[in-house]
């Protein structure tokens, strides 16, 4: 390791932590309950009744909520409460365990809604004592969608959470897409469940305005095919990245009913036609010291037709980059992202063309996004499905890169 290597490490730690202090803010998942038919409940019961009922649910709530130190209880709400966890995978299967818990309980059903994002934490002695931002609001407005016995997430959270779960019993179901009172923007609506159980019936959530009143334009459509290009000729137009970068698109809501195999089939098809009209095999190269942690996400590529090469250090990384040339770099942050970042200035130190994905837990992704945006990561995401779909676009604008010719006189639609 060079000195400049020790310097960049301890910087970029550095830099982190000092912003995450400054702003007082935190990525948390936000978890928002209530026990469903509350006051029916306790003038059926009568205060007492319900108030012990009430602790021993509240004391069995707790304790699947803040083992392991992994989320917090931060208040109660009325008859619910809004909890903290720093990691969404784990705040959905701790929400799935309660709602099993709860299951056969005579009295309490939960209704849950979950949402991730940037908030501000107050604390006091290095506990959370109270949350607050839009994704506060939007989880709880989130819970009041949620049927009793339900948890429902936005997109943000299945996105980030369903790579990531370590319970394999866990399914999701996608209830539509909707608008939340005071949001401006889409939310679909995705609901975690146990495989022994069944979503919550009813009408999907649909957002304004999206069905119906689709006009098409009667101008004339001119038809192209496109031309197989050569060795030499792909090499120039893949240097015309220079002058024309790749962009790629945050995906925030989905209204597919299997976002991973949706998804997943726009790749294969992208990379199959990329196949047929370029002379080089799509590839990835994955960088990462956790790269060997992420085989589904290869696997997938794989399954695609992409080439996948991995590199498990970013040293290995390097020594790829300078040997050949990629359609795509994914870099890993899973272990170390100070490493990351480090591979991140080295492409831009070698000027490669390359675009570039970042990817890595929740968290990590929080703290180093801004950095690696700056040093030219197109989308830094704990997403599984928006990493698939940002991979898609990236083949996408290849495949767009691809010389058309006219095959015949205008037609109409």
């Amino acid at each position: 390791m060079t000195p400049n290597d020790s310097f960049y490490d301890a910087q970029t730690i550095y830099n982190a932590e000092q912003y995450r202090q400054h702003k007082a803010t935190s990525v948390l998942a936000i978890v928002f309950t209530d026990i469903a038919n509350s006051t029916a409940i306790r003038e059926q019961l009568g205060e007492i009744a319900y108030e012990r009922i009430r602790e021993e649910y509240d004391t069995t709530f707790s304790k699947i909520v803040e083992a392991d130190g992994d989320g917090a209880v931060v208040k109660s709400i009325g008859d619910g409460a809004l909890v903290v966890f720093s990691e969404p995978s784990t705040a959905v299967e701790r929400c799935v365990q309660v709602q099993q818990k709860l299951s056969t309980h005579e009295h309490f059903k939960l209704r849950i809604g979950v949402d991730i994002g940037q908030v501000s934490v107050k604390t006091a002695h290095g506990i959370v004592k109270d949350v607050f931002g839009r994704h506060v609001n939007r989880a709880s407005r989130i819970q009041s969608l949620a049927e009793p016995g339900h948890t429902l997430t936005s997109f943000s959270v299945f996105d980030s959470a369903v790579g990531w779960l370590k319970d394999t019993s866990i399914r999701w179901h996608n209830h539509g897409v909707t608008e939340l009172k005071g949001f401006d923007d889409a939310v679909s609506i995705h609901e975690a469940y146990e495989l022994s159980s069944f979503p919550q019936d009813g009408k999907a959530f649909k957002r304004p305005g999206v069905d119906g009143d689709i006009r098409f334009s009667r101008a004339a459509v001119q038809q192209y095919r496109r031309i197989k290009v050569g060795a030499e000729e792909w090499a120039s137009l893949y240097e015309d990245l220079r002058v024309n970068p790749i962009s790629v698109d945050q995906l925030t809501w989905t209204d597919s009913d299997d976002p991973y195999s949706d998804f997943f089939e726009r790749l294969s098809v992208t990379v199959s036609d990329l196949r047929d009209f370029v002379p080089e095999i799509p590839s990835v190269l994955w960088v990462g010291d956790g790269s060997l942690n992420h085989a589904t996400e290869q696997r997938a590529l794989r399954e695609a037709e992409c080439e996948v090469d991995v590199a498990v250090s970013r040293q290995h990384g390097e020594e790829k980059l300078r040997k050949r040339r990629y359609f795509l770099i994914v870099v890993d942050m899973t272990e170390d992202p100070a490493a990351s970042i480090r591979l991140l200035r080295f492409r831009k130190a070698e000027d490669l063309v390359t675009p570039v994905l970042v990817y890595g837990p929740p968290t990590t992704i929080a703290a180093y996004a801004d950095q690696a945006k700056a040093e030219g990561s197109l989308l830094c995401t704990a997403g599984l499905i928006s990493l698939l779909a940002a991979i898609n676009e990236v083949m996408d604008d290849f495949l767009n890169m691809v010389p058309r010719e006219p095959i015949g006189p205008p037609s109409r639609p």
